[in-house]
């Protein structure tokens, strides 16, 4: 849609890369058969995404960490305020799986979407593939997954979106989209709430990975605080969702190990817990 590529406009790109060559980039992409399946994850006590591939946050426009998150800090986005993924050389892929959850407290909206975009680049910064899951004005969840021309068309574009539902209103709530199977599926406080099968797949390949999170053009009124914001590319179960919410993301990874090498492990203890 036009308010999410406004996200991409503003981000600039091509200024964040500044010198950085991308011409020796190989398309190796990311081994889905291994354990390593977390692309970010964000607990937002500091600026760290405490996986392997180190996708450490950028603050634009005023996002910042606020005392208030689910437990301890949290990331505040107000106005047009967002926060990026650095830039990273590495190859990256949109797989046949995926999943984004997140906590997030924030007030009903009159017109402006709160954006959680997972999108891969290729060497000239056109976007690829994208995965975005978003809190539509109204409250209700979106979850957008969709490849791209290179002339920037949408193609192979699932839009899936819950009705009668406000996760909007100033209440902490969990979301998530995934892509586990064939199916397609939007999460709120741990309940399955629309779903769509597919026995179709789409990956995208691209040069490299790029996270985005914050308002559409018109601006977030108010605070929105963000919380345990996970992206992976491995498709998470109703049952598995269910555990997530109930445990938290850090218990549900201590549990599930998507990281071999034990970072986020070892590295939790000076952090938080969700009780």
């Amino acid at each position: 849609s036009q308010k999410v590529n406004t996200l991409y406009y503003k981000l600039n790109i091509e200024r964040l890369l500044g010198v950085l060559s991308l011409t020796s980039v190989v398309h190796a992409g990311l081994n889905h058969i291994t354990l390593n399946s977390a692309i970010a994850v964000y607990y937002f006590e500091h600026l760290e995404d405490f996986t392997v591939r180190g996708s450490d946050i950028t603050l634009h426009d005023g996002a910042t960490l606020v005392e208030n998150g689910i437990f301890e800090k949290g990331m505040k986005i107000t106005g047009n305020a967002f926060f990026t993924s650095e830039p990273s050389l590495t190859p990256a892929i949109i797989g046949t799986e995926f999943s984004i959850t997140a906590r997030v407290k924030m007030p009903k909206q009159q017109e402006s979407y709160l954006h959680f975009a997972y999108t891969v680049l290729n060497a000239n910064s056109k976007q690829a593939g994208s995965v975005t899951m978003s809190i539509m004005p109204d409250g209700n969840l979106r979850g957008l997954r969709a490849n791209y021309t290179i002339d920037g068309q949408r193609t192979n574009e699932v839009n899936l979106k819950t009705t009668g539902k406000n996760v909007a209103n100033n209440q902490w709530h969990h979301i998530a989209f995934t892509k586990y199977g064939h199916t397609y599926a939007l999460f709120i406080d741990g309940e399955l709430i629309g779903d769509f099968h597919t026995r179709t797949y789409h990956q995208v390949q691209a040069d490299f990975p790029l996270i985005l999170v914050g308002g559409s053009s018109s601006g977030i009124q108010g605070n929105a605080i963000i919380d345990n914001l996970g992206y992976f590319d491995t498709g998470f179960s109703p049952f598995e969702i269910k555990a997530l919410y109930t445990n938290g993301l850090y218990n549900f990874l201590e549990v599930m190990p998507v990281d071999p090498q034990g970072k986020i492990a070892t590295t939790w203890g000076k952090l938080k817990s969700y009780p």
